[in-house]
């Protein structure tokens, strides 16, 4: 059987890598949950088109999964995104502390 071609990772749109993975839904390349996460993918995509969103996370995964069975070299962070804290607030107290006298 034939590799694929590798592809460079930066080039290729969402809607291309999911479309790529597709192919792979139900052989044994794809662990189960990545079957379920392309195919959950898989379906927006054909039931919304290109106007959705996926998240940031969701796209590090995606990306993961693209890269390793179609990239010429990973292009990801080394770890995937990490919830953002909610903005820190200033306590009244804090503005009273910060009035000279």
């Amino acid at each position: 059987m034939a590799t694929p071609p590798k592809h460079d990772a930066a080039k290729i749109s969402v809607q291309h890598k999911i479309q790529h993975c597709s192919g792979l839904l139900h052989t044994a390349d794809l662990t189960d949950w990545e079957n379920e996460f392309i195919g959950s993918l898989s379906t927006r995509l054909a039931q919304y088109g290109n106007a959705f969103y996926i998240s940031e996370k969701q796209d590090y995964y995606l990306n993961k999964i693209w890269s390793k069975h179609f990239a010429n070299a990973a292009v990801l962070p080394a770890v995937p995104p990490q919830p953002k804290a909610a903005p820190r607030t200033t306590t009244k107290q804090e503005l009273d502390d910060d009035i000279p006298f």
